[in-house]
């Protein structure tokens, strides 16, 4: 399996693709310190629209890296689920919420 790691600070956008038997595939970082140095610090505003227009072209950057296909279907399914996992991670993101064990998981299908 491979998995997805992102993160997202006040001045860096990073993604990582990681497989158990092999390790590290991927990894990008994005600084954002030019930006804000220009405007004497952090913006958080302007982080967070930094972070939105990197991510998605930093994921296809990481999965090319990984040697994953570049054909539509798979990347057309790597952003669903990447949309069905954060709908997850915002409808849960209440610590005393519950998981939702159990609940059905979305199968690839793309090739």
């Amino acid at each position: 399996m491979v998995v997805l790691g992102i993160e997202t600070s006040c001045d860096e956008t990073a993604v990582a693709l990681y497989e158990g038997g092999r390790g590290l595939l991927a990894n990008r970082v994005f600084s954002q310190v030019e930006l804000h140095r220009r405007h004497g610090g952090v913006v958080p505003e302007l982080a967070s629209r930094d972070h939105i227009e990197r991510l998605l072209p930093m994921i296809d950057e990481a999965l090319d890296e990984a040697g994953l296909p570049d054909d539509e279907p798979f990347r057309s399914r790597f952003r669903e689920y990447l949309e069905w996992g954060s709908q997850i991670a915002l409808e849960y993101q209440d610590p005393d919420r519950p998981l939702p064990h159990g609940e059905p998981v979305p199968q690839w299908g793309w090739k």
